[in-house]
């Protein structure tokens, strides 16, 4: 549901078989005893990770790797977010998605494309533990500041028809709501890019995901600007994944882009899967939109873990004719 955390686990895991959250085990490193418990809630694993040294695998729940976790002072890993103001036009596309009741949880992101339609990632739509995605919110910047909210019921889900979990390939998807949003000055929605190739080397991503690995979710809409990453290097970074389930042949420059930064830990990271990686609209002269979106917030390596480690994200040209065949369907 969140932005998926990709981390190498070792064949340990596969040797021994699957273990669950609590089992005993035994981290094959240092031979040290420990607990299996979800990455994000092992700090000496995230802290290990910034160093490169990669954890025992104890295997999965979902979507979430399971580590052998061997208790440590922790470390906190921040992200260097910058929070949206009001001023801040690109805040007015993004859209929360929720799940469940009682209380929703609201774990995805998304962006406005039309009065009733959602561009979001794929995985962002059904949840093994959550669930179809039901509920989408849009208007604040500030959970604490609802004065513009709009939220509304997801009618219909869309995922791209050649999505099949766990492969990351196709990660896009649509979700309808069940009115028409409000246009104003604090909700509209946001063009999209329609080249494969931009002029661009630095882009901007906006979410609500948590601010640290591991973290909490921000309750203030954050943005966070991203040097682009060319295929060859992204593809170094996802080597061992490669030839995998989830990524069989790779980063694929026609379907991916690949986004983070040189030199400080910025990254999208769990829960602002789904929002917008965009850039600045020019030559437009109506201003219909300030942004143009290129591309969807899908899977990374950890988040903020260490500089030059790229996220992925799902090219928005590639599938401009899917999308507008359903959000703006030829009568």
């Amino acid at each position: 549901m969140h932005k998926l955390i990709v981390i190498f686990v070792t064949v340990y895991s596969i040797a021994k078989g699957q273990q669950y959250e609590g089992d005993l085990c035994v981290d094959k490193r240092t031979d040290s005893r420990g607990h299996c418990k979800l990455l994000p809630q092992c700090p000496s694993a995230i802290a290990n990770l910034r160093k490169g040294i990669y954890p025992t695998g104890c295997g999965f729940s979902g979507r979430e790797i399971i580590v052998c976790c061997v208790e440590t002072e922790s470390t906190t890993i921040i992200h260097h977010h910058r929070k949206a103001n009001k001023g801040d036009h690109n805040s007015l596309l993004q859209v929360q998605l929720g799940y469940g009741d009682n209380p929703v949880r609201w774990a995805c992101g998304g962006s406005l494309i039309s009065e009733q339609f959602v561009l979001t990632a794929a995985h962002c739509l059904d949840d093994r533990s959550l669930g179809n995605a039901l509920y989408a919110r849009m208007g604040f910047i500030d959970i604490d500041d609802p004065e513009h909210l709009q939220e509304f019921n997801i009618i219909q889900r869309f995922a791209q028809p050649q999505y099949f979990e766990p492969s990351h390939y196709h990660d896009i998807g649509l979700a309808k709501l069940a009115k028409q949003a409000q246009l104003n000055t604090w909700v509209r929605p946001a063009c999209l890019y329609a080249n494969r190739h931009s002029p661009w080397s630095k882009v901007i991503a906006i979410g609500w995901g948590r601010t640290e690995f591991g973290g909490d979710e921000s309750k203030e809409l954050l943005r966070v600007i991203l040097e682009l990453y060319g295929q060859p290097i992204c593809n170094k970074v996802y080597k061992q994944q490669t030839g995998t389930s989830q990524l069989q042949e790779g980063i694929k420059d026609d379907l991916m882009i690949c986004a983070g930064h040189s030199k400080d830990l910025k990254d999208t990271c769990q829960g602002d899967s789904g929002g917008p990686l965009q850039v600045y609209r020019t030559g437009d002269q109506n201003m219909s939109c300030m942004y143009d979106i290129i591309g969807v917030t899908s899977f990374g390596k950890g988040c903020g873990l260490a500089v030059n480690i790229p996220g992925v994200y799902t090219r928005v040209a590639h599938y401009l004719q899917w999308l507008e065949d359903i959000v703006w369907p030829k009568t």
